[in-house]
Order: C-alpha cells, then sequence, then structure tokens
C-alpha cells in the first residue's frame, strides 16, 4: 500500500509543473490508478475526469474511471465510460469485454431492484428447502450436529469441490446471526500467560492456504484459538469455501475463534473483486 500513496505523491508533483498539457492527462490518469489501488474510489474518479478535461480522447481515463465507478455501484456511469473507452480504442478487446460485462450487471441490478420484495434470510424457512436424494453431504439440521467430526467432514468435503447443500448454508447463517446478534461491538480477547493466540489475515479466498494454515499450526480448538482479521473472501476462487469453514469453526468455537470484518466484507468491494458473482 505505501508504494502507490508515493506515487500518488509523486504524480501530484508532476501535475503542479505541468496541469494542462496532454502529459498531464497522463499523470491525471497514474495517479487515478493509484487511488484505485488504495480503494480510494471517488478520488480515483476525480482524477480521471480531470484527465479527460485534458485530453478528451484518452481512452485509458475513461476506463480507469468506469471501474471506480463499478466500486461503487455506479452502473449506469460506468457502462457509459466503458462504451467510450471501446469507442476510443475499438481494438482493445478487454475494454469491450469489461463494457459488456457492466451492461449485464447493471440490467441484473435494475431487475433486482424491479422485484426486490425485502426478502432477508431471517425469513427463509430453511427446513422446508428440499435435500436431492443424491445428496451425500454435511448435513446441519439441529445445533446438536455442529460437532468437531461434523466441522472436519465439511473441510474434507469442500476440500473435493463438492457443494455444501443450500439447506446447510441457510441454517448455519441463521444461526451465526442469531449468535451475532448477541455479542457486543466490542470483543476482548484475554491471552493468558504462557498461552498464545493465532492471528491470520486477508486468506481472500485462498482455501487450500487456508487448510495449510490449520495443517501446520493445528487445529482450532479452545487451547489452540485463533483471530481471523478480515478480508476473507474476494480475488480468491474459493471464497465461498473459506467463509462456510470460518463460519463452522466460529460456530463451534465461539469463545476461542474469532472473526472480525475486513473492508472485503462489502458488497461494493465484492462486486469489484469477485465473491458477488459466486453468490448470483
Amino acid at each position: 500500500m505505501c508504494k502507490y500513496k508515493d506515487a500518488e505523491d509523486k504524480y501530484t508533483q508532476c501535475i503542479e509543473l505541468d496541469p494542462i498539457s496532454d502529459q498531464a492527462a497522463i499523470y491525471y490518469c497514474n495517479r487515478a490508478f493509484a487511488h484505485l489501488k488504495q480503494e480510494n474510489f471517488q478520488l480515483a474518479i476525480n482524477d480521471c475526469t480531470e484527465a479527460t478535461k485534458v485530453s478528451p480522447n484518452f481512452s485509458k481515463a475513461y476506463y480507469r474511471r468506469a471501474t471506480a465507478h463499478c466500486s461503487l455501484n455506479h452502473w449506469k456511469d460506468a457502462v457509459k465510460d466503458f462504451l467510450k473507452a471501446s469507442q476510443l480504442s475499438p481494438d482493445d478487446k478487454d475494454a469491450k469485454q469489461k463494457y459488456d460485462w457492466a451492461v449485464k450487471e447493471k440490467k441484473y441490478r435494475d431487475f433486482g431492484a424491479t422485484i426486490d420484495s425485502g426478502t432477508s434470510i431471517e425469513t427463509i424457512k430453511w427446513e422446508t428447502i428440499p435435500v436431492e436424494p443424491t445428496y451425500n453431504g454435511p448435513a446441519l439440521n439441529d445445533e446438536k450436529d455442529l460437532t468437531l467430526e461434523w466441522v472436519i467432514g465439511l473441510m474434507n468435503y469442500l476440500k473435493e469441490e463438492k457443494r455444501f447443500h443450500k439447506k446447510y448454508v441457510i441454517r448455519m447463517i441463521k444461526m451465526l446471526i442469531a449468535f451475532y446478534k448477541k455479542q457486543p461491538t466490542l470483543i476482548e480477547i484475554e491471552v493468558p500467560e504462557g498461552s498464545s493466540i493465532t492471528v491470520c489475515g486477508d486468506v481472500h479466498g485462498q482455501f487450500y492456504d487456508l487448510l495449510h494454515i490449520f495443517e501446520t499450526n493445528g487445529k482450532p480448538s479452545p487451547s489452540n484459538p485463533y483471530l481471523f482479521n478480515g478480508d476473507f473472501v474476494d480475488r480468491g476462487s474459493f471464497s465461498i469455501e473459506v467463509i462456510l469453514t470460518l463460519f463452522a469453526w466460529n460456530l463451534l468455537y465461539p469463545k476461542s475463534f474469532h472473526l472480525n470484518r475486513g473492508n472485503h466484507e462489502a458488497s461494493q468491494l465484492n462486486m469489484l473483486y469477485g465473491y458477488s458473482k459466486y453468490l448470483n
């Protein structure tokens, strides 16, 4: 992160020396990229807008502004900017693909907003969801089912890239919601003298890395506590597997397995970095 802040400062100096030439448009656009990497999306939009004022046909500025709009859920603006970028650079296949993707996302979200009935997962009756006779994975019908053997069985099942049934996914999430509603906003964790706690960060959908952590450092237990500091999903290809595993351990050992919410536990970043596509 520090290098992008340094880059931002350097480009600011360049802009101050040369604010109106075509070269300035490049400075603005490059500073926008630094803002994007620091997830300062509105600042990226502002810089790309300045770049287009200096150089109206600078396709990269429209492309990067569209990217920032996506992260802020500004789908109408994202579609407009990706289209402009693809028109200015007709040989840029990526710009055309991003335009087509943004159009689909906008239609999907417009449709969702139209039909939204306000249904939440808390109102879903998980008991009524049918389970196919062919399903042979873990079941979670009762809280008593949640044992150490069950959690390990779930991890092994997910390791084989099989799908945990949606009925039990919803059941697990409803159990977790009920648990967290009883928790304070701030939880103080005491680590007794002579003992330790493992702190992990930024798993980012890397399920097999998560399994490796448990293999090398030991499975979670009351005597082997863990704290995961957010960014459980996005970027990696196994975000669902990661979050289900973390939820299961959290429910099994609520006093010794802790989860902090990170900035990637937010819908806007999920749309930008990949997790949301697995939820559709």
